[in-house]
């Protein structure tokens, strides 16, 4: 009976470290997960933040470019108007000189 007995506690013993270590590998496992969980969650902000930042900038030349053309188109609109005047000018002086008096013994 003495045998069965202590038999009996130490299956008990064993099945109760069995259990024990069972919990702590599945909690060592738990805190695996986790950490794996945490440094991806770090790499999405890292990634996050860079995506944000590379983001910005493109904005930022993007309206740089706009205001550069903007500006080109100004300068080229204000070129054509001074050409337009320019070429108008001088063809109202052919148009006068063409049909200007001429001087005596003149054609």
């Amino acid at each position: 009976r003495q045998a069965n007995m202590e038999r009996s506690q130490y299956l008990k013993a064993r099945k109760e470290d069995a259990k024990r270590r069972a919990e702590e590998e599945r909690a060592a496992q738990m805190e695996k997960f986790r950490e794996d969980y945490e440094a991806r969650a770090a790499q999405e902000d890292l990634l996050r933040a860079r995506t944000d930042a590379l983001t910005a900038k493109m904005e930022k030349e993007e309206m740089e470019l706009i205001q550069r053309l903007q500006n080109t188109q100004t300068v080229q609109r204000d070129a054509y108007q001074a050409l337009e005047e320019a070429l108008g000018h001088q063809s109202q002086q052919i148009s006068s000189a063409r049909g200007a008096p001429r001087g005596p013994g003149g054609r």
